[in-house]
Parts: C-alpha cells; sequence; structure tokens
C-alpha cells in the first residue's frame, strides 16, 4: 500500500544561508479531503512564517491507496501518520526540538489520539472544528446503529457511486495535482524565501502473517 505524503519548507532567503525551521508542524486532514490541495494554503502560510510542514493523505484518501473514502481501521489510520510523522522527526534529528500537531475536523480526532498516545513527544496541538463526539442531538437511534453495524459486517465495502464519473475521474485528478505542484516524484522549489513544496508516496506494506503495518520504506 503506498500513503501520499506532502511537505512545505521554508524558503531561502537571497544571500544568505539557510536556518533551521522554527519548528516541524504536522498536518492531520479531515474525512474525505486531503493535504496536497484543501490544506496546500495552511502549509505554504506556515511555511512562509518559517515553519516545516508535513502531510500524510490516510488511506482511502486524496491521492493515496485504497478505497475512496473508506477507512477500514481507524486505529490503524492513526498509527500510518504516528510512523510517518515520528520518520519525519528522526530525519530531522536535534536540530528542530518543537513539534505540534495541526487537526482539522476527524484530523482533530487523528491528532488528539496521536497525542495522547505520546504527550511528551509533542510540544503542543492545534485543533479546529475537531471531531471530539457526535452531538446528542444529531446521534442515531441505538437501533439504526445496530443495524448498520451488522450490515457492514455481512456486506463487504463498495464503491456507493458509479466509479468513472462522479468521484475524481483521472482527468481530473491529474489536473487538481498540476494546480497543487503535488506530483508522486518531482520535487518544486520556488524562488527566494517562498516555500518549497513537495510531495512524494510513501511505501507501506502488509505483513502476510499479522496484518500490520510495516514502518515506512525510504
Amino acid at each position: 500500500m503506498s500513503l501520499f505524503a506532502c511537505r512545505w519548507l521554508p524558503g531561502k532567503k537571497r544571500n544568505k544561508d539557510a536556518r533551521p525551521p522554527k519548528a516541524l508542524v504536522f498536518l492531520c486532514h479531515g474525512y474525505a479531503v486531503e493535504c496536497g490541495v484543501t490544506m496546500r494554503g495552511t502549509g505554504e502560510r506556515l511555511a512562509r512564517a518559517g515553519y516545516a510542514v508535513y502531510g500524510l493523505d490516510y488511506e482511502g484518501h486524496g491521492r493515496s491507496d485504497g478505497l475512496q473514502g473508506y477507512v477500514p481501521d481507524f486505529e490503524a489510520l492513526v498509527q500510518d501518520c504516528d510512523d510517518h510523522f515520528a520518520s519525519v522527526v528522526r530525519s530531522h534529528g536535534t536540530t528542530v526540538r518543537h513539534r505540534f500537531l495541526l487537526g482539522e475536523s476527524m484530523g482533530g480526532a487523528v491528532a488528539l489520539l496521536l497525542h495522547r498516545a505520546r504527550p511528551d513527544f509533542w510540544t503542543g496541538a492545534v485543533l479546529v472544528a475537531p471531531m471530539c463526539k457526535i452531538a446528542d442531538d444529531m446521534r442515531p437511534h441505538p437501533v439504526v446503529v445496530s443495524i448498520l453495524r451488522a450490515m457492514n459486517s455481512t456486506y463487504p465495502p463498495g464503491r456507493s457511486c458509479p466509479p468513472t464519473t462522479s468521484l475524481t475521474p483521472p482527468t481530473g485528478r491529474r489536473r487538481r495535482g498540476t494546480r497543487s505542484g503535488a506530483t508522486p516524484t518531482a520535487t518544486r522549489t520556488s524562488r527566494a524565501s517562498r516555500p518549497r513544496s513537495s510531495c512524494s508516496r510513501s511505501a507501506w506494506t502488509w505483513r502476510q502473517t499479522s496484518c500490520t503495518r510495516c514502518r515506512c520504506r525510504s
């Protein structure tokens, strides 16, 4: 399985040596969106302010593998983020001390779980309209929940609408990637003091014996 990763780095000022970023910021996007497009503006603004920003499209989201919009295991999704973010922190060594999570909507829940699992690892977290719980007045009736859970365990996951024209056609996908400068292999470096952005697909594999995620292979 391949997961799509993005980053925005502070640009080098003219006639000056590059300085370490002020801090590392890790983006956790919401449901049915992605980092490379919907959170691009956030990444660019933070990079212009001197922060190194990293994001990961969850399984089934954006340009990552998986059935679009389907999250088979939320704990595995959180673990994917933890593994990738930790590998980024290791790559920076001791040059950057501070690291923050920035979660939006469902990504707020991801950020909360990441921070709760390792509170000493993170300097802090920023939550934007986080999905902490379902409001009581919007919660489905317990009978409805039981029926849906039974259906989920009985029927295999599949597309709920025609796959060829309704959701992210290949041409639109290529066009969207071009707008954001997000290509699997290219790294685009902008001019003086502008943030540098790049995206890549990080390879993940499944262990056949235990079906647990392996660490990202660089």
